[in-house]
């Protein structure tokens, strides 16, 4: 019995041939194999589900946010809940504005126009950037076009919009020709990324009519001859005029002088104009002192008997040298005063001849229009206050950051 026994075990543990043990390796790596090949497929066809994703994502996402920007709420105004659409139109008029008006005082302003305005730093103490700066505008310029509007058609105040849009329209495609643009692609860079020719027509004709009825609120404050006369006497130097001479001296300097030779070169204009204003006062001609002190190429302009090239006439403040201003509109200032003043921008001595100042015919119907227009606007600017802005999304950081300054 043991005996079998044996023999069994010894049957069973029989010892694998090299044969057996080579077809045991091949099964193996099969089976390896399969493993292997059922992974890469799972993998493959995960990746490809994921490439087709972003693929199906670049298609879509643009259309979700173009839908989003045209039918979502971006902010709310009174009652009026704001599109991106139409923020981004009143956003981009006041920047264009902006820059129109103080173009030649960007560098002043620290605004580069080429480094995105969120970037740039408006108030320093608040932190707010340039871009906050021009969401206020804008917002604020929505407030204001919404009360008009609402207002207008809450009294039943009609206009024609159609002569006036129409010049609008041309404008902007001459624009766009001046640009090498289409009109299309002039609206998306004027207006917003997703402006068209199509959805502009609405908004802009809402801000033409709004502001036909500011000309209307204009023309209804008409001030009364004696609220002319005190706005006037309170604010002569704004509205009156002189007639005055001048000649200036300056010296020639570069980026490599240093300060004494400056000064030493400001000293000696000083002298040129003291020597001028000294002659002038003895009854020397004003343009022949400004011929003999006049650069080679300037001569002839004060030589020419025909034409009184030292002369200003019926100047305003805003239209003289801003050195001059406040000794020509000095109300001690007595006709044939000659003063050397130097200036306080550049490298300058003027010799100024005061001749006289008297308030100009066109100066009632200026202080009228002034008057009206004030208070037009400050009627635009109640309205516009009583509307709640609601930034229901956060976007407005000057809204919470003015809050926290005040």
């Amino acid at each position: 019995m043991a005996e079998n026994m044996k023999k069994t075990q010894e049957t069973s543990q029989k010892v694998q041939t090299k044969y057996d043990r080579k077809m045991a390796e091949r099964k193996q790596r099969e089976i390896e194999k399969q493993k292997e090949e059922k992974k890469f497929k799972l993998v493959s066809s995960c990746v490809i589900a994921v490439v087709a994703l972003a693929i199906l994502a670049a298609i879509i996402a643009p259309i979700v946010i173009k839908n989003k920007n045209m039918n979502s709420t971006y902010v709310v105004i009174g009652d009026r809940e704001v599109t991106k659409l139409e923020y981004d139109y009143y956003y981009k008029a006041s920047v264009n504005s902006f820059l129109a008006s103080y173009a030649s005082f960007l560098p002043y302003l620290g605004l580069d126009t080429n480094v995105s305005y969120d970037e740039q730093i408006f108030d320093e103490a608040t932190g707010l950037t340039w871009k906050d700066e021009f969401d206020r505008m804008a917002v604020l310029n929505m407030q204001q076009i919404f009360a008009l509007s609402k207002e207008a058609k809450e009294k039943g105040f009609t206009y024609d919009s159609s002569e006036e849009f129409a010049t609008h329209k041309t404008n902007l495609e001459n624009a766009a020709k001046e640009m090498n643009m289409s009109l299309a692609e002039y609206y998306k860079d004027s207006f917003g990324e997703n402006a068209t020719i199509a959805n502009m027509e609405e908004i802009i004709l809402e801000g033409i009519y709004a502001n036909a009825y500011k000309n209307q609120l204009n023309s209804n404050y008409v001030p009364t001859t004696e609220e002319i006369d005190a706005y006037y006497a309170e604010n002569k130097a704004n509205f009156d005029s002189v007639d005055y001479r001048s000649f200036v001296f300056t010296t020639p300097s570069n980026a490599e002088s240093t300060e004494e030779e400056i000064a030493a070169a400001m000293d000696e204009l000083k002298a040129k104009a003291d020597d001028f204003a000294a002659k002038r006062s003895e009854g020397a001609d004003f343009n022949e002192l400004c011929a003999a002190n006049a650069s080679e190429s300037a001569k002839a302009n004060y030589e020419d008997k025909e034409k009184d090239h030292s002369l200003s006439t019926a100047k305003t403040a805003a239209e003289v040298p801003s050195d001059l201003t406040e000794w020509l509109f000095d109300e001690a200032r007595k006709a044939g005063e000659v003063a050397v003043i130097k200036s306080n921008s550049y490298n300058q001595y003027y010799v100024a001849e005061f001749l006289s100042r008297y308030k100009a015919e066109s100066v009632y119907d200026t202080i009228k229009n002034t008057i009206s227009n004030n208070k037009a606007a400050e009627y635009v600017t109640q309205i516009s206050q009583e509307l709640e802005i609601k930034d229901v999304n956060n976007n407005f950081k000057y809204l919470t950051k003015t809050a926290e300054a005040e």
